[in-house]
């Protein structure tokens, strides 16, 4: 993206500090890499969704405050280092690495999103980013890595 200042010409930060959209910009900006394929999104954002339901309801978190309402306990930084620890470890294991998918991992495991309609509406979402993305980057001529 064109840059001004230090700044995206859109206006957001760019890449500077935890504010800088860089997840939802990583795929649609370097489709090129193996992590930015589509399946590696599906995959990624898929084995986050079920390590983070995992986690929040192995600690029994889904009836407590989330996070950053009721504030973060120790059974909120277990679930979210252990969430966040076995995506990891599975997207490792099966060669699919997507960074981004550590967000959905805590956005759940923190207790943000709980019930199954918010779970499966956060799948959906993945689907459909997914698939723009994938359109977008065809009717422009870029190819997502190959495997």
């Amino acid at each position: 993206m064109a840059r001004a200042r230090g700044r995206c010409v859109c206006g957001c930060p760019g890449d500077r500090g935890p504010g800088s959209l860089r997840s939802r910009r990583r795929a649609p900006s370097s489709p090129e890499q193996e992590a930015s394929r589509p399946v590696n999104a599906l995959a990624g954002h898929g084995v986050g969704l079920l390590a983070g339901a995992l986690c929040l309801y192995a600690f029994g978190l889904q009836d407590q405050p989330s996070a950053p309402v009721g504030g973060l306990t120790p059974l909120h930084v277990i679930s979210g280092a252990l969430s966040v620890a076995l995506t990891t470890l599975a997207l490792t294991w099966i060669g699919m690495p997507h960074p981004p998918a550590g967000a959905t991992t805590l956005i759940i495991s923190l207790g943000i999103l709980t019930t199954p309609v918010q779970l499966a509406s956060v799948a959906a979402a993945v689907v459909m980013t997914t698939l723009i993305g994938w359109g977008l980057n065809m009717l422009l001529g870029t190819r997502p890595a190959p495997k």
